[in-house]
């Protein structure tokens, strides 16, 4: 069983340096201000924390080295680092320590912690792109005591930026690994597509630029600009082939023919417009009629005295009738749609025609066209763009199953995790009266987010047992029961799933009584409880408290009265 055993602070100046022994359950006691933050500090340090220095933290001055001795059953790991960052690890006392650089001081740790065994580490090098040692893990390892009581992020160790992204691939890596091998898959897929996307990036873009500058040229040239690609050159074919007969030879007289025919069609199409308009409103003034009628009919059916005028109802019913039908044989649409296209086929000719008694828009439209056949030559030989396109769907097909399988975590590990947090806090029922009050909640239920990392509190709503609401916990005591519970059971999850990974059987709580300052009879209880509960699992438990052990419970702890650096200030 994993356990940090030993630990030894060593001074400048030739001072007797410190040991301090730890067992599978340590508690480390002093009053405020003795250094029990700075032990905890210390202890980091040595497994390879890297983001601050031994001597930027306040208490721990004047310190040379510190050296940690932690075993594995009957297997030792001797770790010492200075503070000038020189790392030296051993594997027997009487060895001397040698000498190496932090990342293979971290890989040592973590080969020793889980054998050397790499059941889970290419799988998660595959979906991470990211080599795995123990030191992921340590957010799992420590409550700090300014992240006490935290259910929107239990683990007070991952609340910064960087370490909320690790985390989040961790838990995405743990709580969906059933869909762990697929999602490589994937992975690698999308790296090799997006590769080969990239390769297409220039031709992409002499596309593009092809593409937009035929666009613009059709817009000058009154071409018409929807359609594929193949369309858009069909059009260029004919407007340049027409371009060409027409300034063969340029007729005035054909032009002012066309100028009036243009004008005729104008007329033709406002007045068939206007048929339209006034056949719709007869019809719909006629169907009015009718229904006026046919009211009318009914009402006076049954009376024989209206029955002259029944017959003059059905012969005015059958007149309308017979004048919807006739209005309705006519189809304007059709008229106006074909009248329409022959104007613009007219006026375009006298566009044409136009731009050719110009001289110089004669040239300007022949050096456009010139350029159209240029850049449609462009597009018509880039073959690899049809495999762009290709590649691009595909490419976003692969990112969309990612995306889904992300989303898709084990429901079998996260009910797991749910219920074996609840039947710990059930331990508490009897003599803690918060758990009491929350266990007597119709329905009640802790549940976990692996992503957000966060726990919440649910119950019925009302008498509906198929409905749930989540409540604010509301004290300091039980949001930091919670959150310890919580920790402790993703350590279970682990034990128990993914015991091949190299992380620490350990967890570390820092400051654990004061949330329980205004509840100290609840104090006792929780203490005891997390204590069974990690000899249940297999967890050393350290905790940092500055209430003596001896005033909730009897055993053996680790007293800091007289400081934990005996060299500070010196």
């Amino acid at each position: 069983m994993f356990n940090i055993s030993h630990l030894r602070v060593n001074y400048i100046n030739s001072i007797e340096p410190t040991n301090y022994e730890f067992e599978q359950l340590t508690y480390v006691y002093g009053k405020n201000n003795v250094g029990k933050s700075a032990m905890i500090y210390a202890l980091d340090f040595v497994l390879g924390k890297s983001d601050v220095g031994l001597n930027d933290k306040e208490g721990l001055d004047n310190i040379l080295s510190i050296e940690l001795e932690i075993q594995d059953n009957v297997d030792k790991l001797f770790l010492k680092r200075t503070i000038d960052d020189e790392y030296y690890y051993k594997i027997a006392e009487e060895d001397e320590y040698f000498q190496v650089d932090d990342n293979l001081y971290k890989q040592e740790i973590s080969n020793f912690i889980n054998k050397g065994n790499k059941k889970f580490l290419d799988e998660f090098f595959l979906f991470n792109e990211e080599n795995l040692s123990f030191r992921a893990f340590t957010f799992f390892n420590f409550i700090d005591e300014k992240g006490l009581g935290n259910l929107a992020n239990i683990f007070a160790r991952s609340k910064d930026y960087e370490h909320q992204k690790r985390a989040r691939k961790l838990m995405t890596f743990l709580y969906n690994y059933k869909n762990i091998h697929e999602l490589c898959k994937l992975n690698i897929d999308e790296k090799k597509l997006a590769e080969k996307l990239n390769s297409y990036n220039e031709i992409r873009i002499n596309y593009n630029y092809s593409y937009k500058e035929i666009l613009k040229y059709f817009v000058e040239l009154n071409i018409e600009t929807n359609g594929e690609t193949n369309e858009l050159y069909e059009r260029f074919l004919n407007y340049k082939n027409g371009f060409n007969r027409n300034n063969e030879s340029v007729n005035r007289d054909d032009l002012n023919e066309l100028i009036k025919a243009s004008y005729a069609l104008s007329e033709e199409l406002k007045y068939q417009e206007n048929l339209e308009n006034q056949s719709q409103k007869l019809i719909n003034r006629n169907k009015k009629s009718e229904l006026v009628l046919n009211a009318f009919k009914e009402i006076v059916r049954d009376d024989d005295h209206w029955q002259g005028y029944i017959e003059n109802i059905e012969e005015l019913i059958n007149k309308n009738k017979y004048n919807v039908d006739v209005l309705s044989i006519k189809d304007y649409k059709k008229t106006i749609e074909l009248i329409k296209k022959k104007k613009n086929r007219i006026d375009q000719k006298i566009y044409s025609i136009s731009k050719g008694i110009n001289k110089s828009s004669y040239e300007k439209t022949s050096h456009i066209l010139s350029v159209l056949e240029h850049l449609f030559k462009n597009i018509n030989n880039s073959k690899e763009i049809v495999e762009y396109e290709k590649t691009k769907k595909t490419l976003e097909m692969v990112q969309g199953k990612i995306k889904d399988l992300n989303k898709k975590f084990d429901n079998n590990l996260i009910k797991a995790f749910n219920e074996t947090i609840l039947s710990w806090y059930k331990r508490l029922a009897v003599n803690v009266d918060f758990a009491e009050e929350d266990l007597g909640k119709p329905g009640f239920c802790i549940d976990f987010n692996p992503i957000q990392t966060s726990l919440v509190g649910k119950r019925n709503y009302k008498d509906d047992i198929n409905e749930k609401y989540v409540y604010n916990p509301g004290s300091m005591a039980r949001e930091t029961t919670w959150q310890i519970l919580g920790c402790l059971a993703n350590l279970k999850i682990l034990i128990d799933n993914f015991q091949e990974l190299p992380f620490m059987r350990l967890l570390i709580v820092d400051g654990i009584n004061q949330p329980f300052d205004e509840n100290p009879n609840s104090y006792p209880k929780v203490f005891e409880l997390i204590k069974e509960i990690s000899a249940e699992i297999g967890v050393q438990l350290i905790v940092v408290s500055t209430i003596d052990r001896n005033e909730i419970d009897r055993g053996k702890q680790l007293d800091l009265s007289t400081g934990f650096n005996k060299a500070h200030n010196m």
